[in-house]
C-alpha cells in the first residue's frame, strides 16, 4: 500500500482494506483457537471462544480464548498481507497486555495467496527486546491556556 493518499476517497479505500484485512485475521484466529481447543478434546472452552472486538473495540485486545488448563487466553491479532517486519499496537492494547501479562498473546497473521503465516508471542511486554523493539510512533500534544 502507497503512503501517498491524493484524495479522501483514496484515503477511505485504505481504510476499507485495512478493516477488511484485520477482519479476516481475526475470523482465521477465531477458527484456529476452536478448532486447536476441539483437537485437544477440550469442546466445553471451544464453544466459549469469543471475539470481543465486535462489540467492544477499545477491550485491548481482539478474542477470548483458553489454554488447555482452562485459563482465559486474551489474544490482540495484528494481521498483513506481507511479512512486514513490524506493526502497530495501541497504548491501550500495550498497558492491556502489561496488566494481563501471561495471559496475554499476541497473534501476528501473515495472510499469503499460498499459505497462511502466524507468529504467536505470549506476554509480548515480557520479550520486548528479546524478540522485537518497541517505538513511539506518535505524541498526544497537550496544549496550555487555549
Amino acid at each position: 500500500m502507497s503512503l501517498r493518499i491524493t484524495g479522501m476517497r483514496e484515503l477511505q479505500n485504505i481504510l476499507d482494506l485495512k478493516k477488511y484485512i484485520g477482519e479476516k485475521g481475526e475470523e482465521y484466529v477465531l477458527n484456529y483457537e476452536i478448532n486447536e481447543l476441539k483437537k485437544l478434546g477440550l469442546s466445553k472452552y471451544s464453544k466459549l471462544v469469543d471475539q470481543i472486538s465486535k462489540n467492544n473495540v477499545a477491550a485491548g485486545y481482539d478474542i477470548i480464548s483458553y489454554t488447555k488448563e482452562g485459563c482465559k487466553k486474551f489474544i490482540e491479532v495484528k494481521t498483513s498481507l506481507n511479512s512486514s517486519v513490524y506493526c502497530y499496537m495501541s497504548l491501550n492494547e500495550w498497558n492491556t497486555a502489561k496488566k494481563l501479562g501471561d495471559n496475554y498473546y499476541l497473534y501476528v497473521v501473515v495472510l499469503k495467496p499460498e499459505a497462511v503465516i502466524v507468529k504467536i508471542i505470549n506476554n509480548p511486554v515480557f520479550e520486548e527486546n528479546k524478540l522485537f523493539v518497541k517505538e513511539a510512533n506518535s505524541y498526544k500534544i497537550k496544549f496550555k491556556g487555549l
